[in-house]
């Protein structure tokens, strides 16, 4: 029995092996591997804050992931406890992963920048699914982490695809060894609410695939097993009430189903005598057939009851046929009140089912929603990512944009994109530095500020087959808005409304205006933008600026080719007069001080390196700040260029 703190060990140990694979939004691990989400805050006793995944493309489900996250930060405590609670069923059901990390997130004040993930290997396709077992086993992440029980996910396939005998014994194996996992990690990690909640407990879809498995030792073995973990976690008294409840609601189904039966049945000899007098006075219409038989039964029976008496006189017939059929209208009042009742008590009995259902299960929910309130955007933001890459020159204009959205709408309700961030270094003929950063005041920004109510655009909606979770809209004034920081965007560059509140806003004019005195006509520009030049362009027209001539010179910087552009003008060298001295350098040592000057320079001079050879292998990088030292490979510094100790403060 592994114990929490030999796991932890372990996670520890991991974290520091693979922190040069670490995936960020910047890096490119479209690889088929195993991956380690883990919260960057291992100080409880209970959780082990990981969760093991695989995929074909890591990279992709890193995304994924954190945008679930991200979307889940915006919400409301309110909004989100509707989520879990509004409904029998939680809005999450099935996708518990991220409610769970969630959960430890807020409950453990960590933030955006705590949520991390790591490659441990790279893995052919076919082999993913062992070698993800083999992580979760070795690191029993389905008892100490966020993953859900083996046999919970075996299930889901046996259903889905069916299996031989064989297989179903494998699956009965595996319930085995969640049996001994749930006895010895009850308390840890989210082990309850996964046993309870989800664990298998009834086999009768395996009997249903293959009969003969109710005659194995080992089918016998895993049934009796599974009665007494119900029994040792009290959970019988439970499924014993849901299957009185269940039995009951049954008999008087049937009951209801005779009833229905009987009332047919006279319903439909009153039709056949009816239908027979209709011949014998030649009478042929549908119309009135119906309207005699919903005189009798249907709500609206004076209304039918004069159409038909209407129909008669037109017959010029003064035969009562409510007389005639006296006897048989009386059976079918008798029949249609008996269903009714029947119904009604039916109905009774399933509502009470139903609400002992639900109750049972929001228990459960309550284990993984979070325990305290908290406001939006509580794990904060991730704006610090994202520095301005700089290069040394002189009249050179480094320009990096930020854009709320991708200005792609769809659906009625339009998403207009606005510049969020606008930062700027600008290099003189004579190397001094100009650098700035500004909020930019628009529609959105001052929005995000004043506060922006997101929900799940797919929970108030009727008639949706397939509600799609995690994907969000904003509502000012109980309007619809689409015009915000997305989540997309906000996976890109780090910034949300978080980021806003707290921010002197400036009017984009000011800064066009203030760019446009610093540059010259020989400036070289670079242009950084987080969108497309098209959304950029509509950023323009959407702020109103677009004929502003600083704006137009963002355009033309944008649309120009990247092979195109022209490198900053280099400090002229002094000419010397002296003999020509060849010397020979090697090219290695080259390399490391070219690689050395982009860390300095891109890092703002706040991280150094050394033991340079290539940039797939390990550096010693230094913090200029703390004066922390960690290794890490040098295109994945180039990636994160930040300190990991900075990071945590």
């Amino acid at each position: 029995m592994k114990s929490i703190s030999d796991v932890k060990g372990i996670v520890n140990q991991l974290i520091e092996e693979h922190s040069d694979r670490e995936i960020t939004s910047e890096t490119k691990y479209n690889t088929s591997g195993i991956y380690m989400i883990y919260i960057d805050h291992l100080t409880s006793d209970k959780i082990v804050p990981i969760y093991i995944g695989q995929s074909k493309d890591v990279q992709k489900r890193y995304k994924d992931h954190l945008s679930e996250i991200l979307a889940l930060n915006r919400f409301s405590y309110n909004e989100y406890y509707n989520y879990f609670f509004y409904k029998s069923n939680s809005f999450y059901e099935g996708h518990f992963k991220s409610s769970k990390i969630f959960k430890f997130m807020i409950e453990n004040n960590c933030t955006l920048s705590d949520f991390r993930m790591i490659l441990l290997e790279e893995v052919e396709v076919g082999e993913l699914e062992k070698k993800e077992q083999e992580y979760i086993k070795r690191l029993n992440a389905s008892f100490f982490g966020f993953n859900q029980l083996n046999s919970l996910l075996a299930a889901f396939k046996l259903r889905r695809e069916g299996g031989q005998l064989s297989e179903l014994e494998d699956f009965l194996r595996l319930v085995q060894v969640d049996i001994k996992g749930i006895y010895s990690y009850y308390d840890y990690g989210f082990t309850r609410f996964n046993f309870e909640h989800s664990f298998p407990k009834n086999f009768t879809f395996l009997l249903e695939l293959n009969d003969k498995l109710s005659d194995t030792k080992l089918f016998k073995e895993v049934k009796s097993a599974v009665d007494q973990l119900i029994r040792r976690y009290q959970l019988h008294h439970e499924m014993t009430e849901i299957r009185k409840l269940e039995e009951k609601w049954s008999i008087l189904h049937k009951y209801y189903l005779e009833a229905n039966d009987e009332y047919h049945q006279a319903f439909t000899i009153l039709g056949e005598r009816l239908r027979a007098k209709f011949k014998e006075l030649r009478f042929y219409s549908d119309n009135a057939f119906k309207n005699f038989l919903s005189s009798i039964v249907k709500e609206e029976k004076e209304k039918h009851r004069k159409e038909f008496l209407k129909y008669l006189v037109s017959k010029q017939c003064d035969l009562n046929f409510y007389k005639l059929f006296s006897h048989q209208i009386a059976v079918v009042n008798e029949k249609l009140d008996e269903k009714n009742n029947r119904e009604k008590t039916r109905d009774e009995a399933y509502k009470l089912l139903q609400e002992k259902r639900v109750e049972y299960k929001h228990e459960r929910y309550k284990m993984i929603f979070p325990s305290t309130k908290y406001s939006p955007f509580s794990l904060g933001d991730r704006a610090w990512h994202f520095p301005l890459k700089i290069e040394e020159g002189m009249n050179a204009c480094y320009i990096q944009l930020f854009i709320s959205n991708n200005g792609r709408t769809r659906g009625e309700y339009r998403k207009d994109p606005f510049i969020v961030r606008f930062d700027y270094c600008y290099l003189d003929g004579q190397g001094r530095r100009f650098e700035k950063q500004y909020y930019i005041e628009n529609e959105t920004t001052k929005n995000s500020a004043s506060g922006i109510e997101y929900i799940e655009k797919d929970f108030y909606r009727s008639f949706v087959f397939n509600p799609e979770r995690f994907s969000i809209t904003g509502v000012i004034e109980n309007e619809i808005e689409n015009s915000f920081i997305s989540v997309l965007a906000e996976f890109r560059h780090g910034i949300n409304d978080y980021t806003i509140k707290d921010k002197d806003l400036v009017r984009l004019e000011e800064v066009l205006d203030e760019l446009q005195q610093l540059v010259d006509d020989e400036t070289v520009f670079y242009l950084s933008n987080t969108e497309s030049n098209g959304c950029l362009e509509k950023s323009l027209v959407n702020e109103g600026f677009q004929n502003h001539p600083f704006a137009e010179k963002l355009l033309k910087i944008g649309n120009r080719r990247k092979s195109s552009k022209s490198k900053p003008n280099k400090e002229p060298k002094k000419s010397k007069k002296a003999e020509k001295v060849t010397v020979k350098v090697n090219p290695k040592i080259k390399r490391a001080e070219a690689f050395r000057e982009k860390v300095l320079a891109r890092s703002n001079y706040t991280i150094d390196i050394i033991n340079y050879v290539s940039s797939k292998e390990k550096v010693t990088a230094e913090c200029k700040d703390c004066g922390h030292t960690w290794k890490i490979r040098g295109d994945h510094l180039m990636a994160r260029l930040s300190c990991p100790e900075c990071r945590k403060k």
